[in-house]
């Protein structure tokens, strides 16, 4: 038989393998929750890792008064909550003879892979505050009778029966600043943080695209809900479901004070003290800290987060 490419033995072994050097990194979701997050400036290093905060209630309304009446008085109600900070971290462990042999860059996919995954795992942190919201709303009903249910202790009441819509987003509206009198996150109203499918459902209800069209046409083209009834929308694949009943994904709505961040020691990635010599090496990411939603309705009658889920 003929030298030939196909057999190794016959002529394959002449060449070897080329190796590229373009690494394809792995896809990572958008992190959203975090910066909505409200740091505590006065908490760091060296102050323990418990942080005790004072909530106030409000003054009852005045009225009108006689002449010959006296002044009537109120009072204020104060409480108090604490949160704990806690330790987030991840190592990745490497040989020396590895990094001194690798024809790839070793050290600086550790620091990528590292600094991925501490953005993932905090933000999920933070995002567990934020879906932890006591109002809980599911729209219900069809789509030519809608209703909905609304949840005050944190869970959802009912499975969904239809896509959320326009009506929806503007019954929640009403209800976190009017109802439940939720200041505003900032001087442009609301945010809503939602899933790919919940943000799908406005691109899908007519009413929206009648607001939308034709001064903001662009938006529908980049994918963008942009701002709606006092509230602007983020897009986030990270940490909600996506996948909720009636085709629905999930949503958080947003006020102002809604989540507490407290930091002890803010994120790094940290070298390995390594052993054997330094033939042991590693890299880690490290912060330390957690976050707290502020107001619990239950036992403060005060609500910042609206949370649209369903039952499964």
């Amino acid at each position: 038989m003929a030298l030939v490419w196909m057999t190794d033995s016959l002529g394959g072994y002449l060449t070897s393998p080329e190796l590229s050097r373009n690494m394809r990194l792995k896809a990572q979701p958008r992190m959203r929750f975090r910066p909505l997050a409200t740091p505590e400036a006065s908490f760091g290093m060296h102050q323990g890792d418990v942080l005790q905060y004072t909530k106030v209630g409000d003054a009852d309304d005045g009225r009108v008064v006689a002449e010959d009446e006296t002044v009537p008085t109120s009072n204020l109600t104060f409480s108090k909550d604490t949160v704990i900070a806690q330790e987030y971290t991840l190592g990745i462990d490497f040989s020396w003879r590895l990094d001194i042999l690798a024809k790839l860059d070793v050290y600086n996919n550790v620091v990528k892979a590292l600094t991925n995954s501490m953005a993932r795992t905090l933000d999920k942190a933070v995002a567990a505050q934020f879906r932890s919201a006591d109002l809980v709303y599911t729209p219900t009903g069809t789509a030519s009778n809608p209703s909905y249910t609304l949840g005050t202790a944190g869970v959802a009441l009912a499975s969904a029966t239809r896509r959320f819509t326009m009506w929806d987003h503007m019954n929640v509206i009403d209800l976190i600043g009017g109802t439940y009198l939720m200041p505003a996150y900032d001087d442009a109203g609301y945010i809503s943080v939602g899933s790919t499918a919940f943000l799908r459902s406005f691109f899908e209800d007519q009413r929206w695209e009648n607001v939308a069209t034709p001064q903001n046409a662009g938006k529908f083209f980049r994918g963008e809900v942009g701002e709606l009834y006092n509230c602007r929308f983020i897009r986030e694949t990270n940490a909600l479901d996506n996948s909720l009943a009636a085709s629905n994904g999930e949503a958080v709505y947003c006020a102002a004070d809604a989540v507490l961040e407290i930091t002890v020691y803010p994120e790094e990635i940290q070298a390995k003290l390594g052993s054997d010599y330094g033939r042991d090496r590693g890299l880690r990411w490290v912060y330390y800290g957690a976050w707290k939603k502020t107001w619990d309705y239950s036992t403060d009658g005060q609500a910042r987060l609206l949370r649209v889920h369903s039952l499964t």
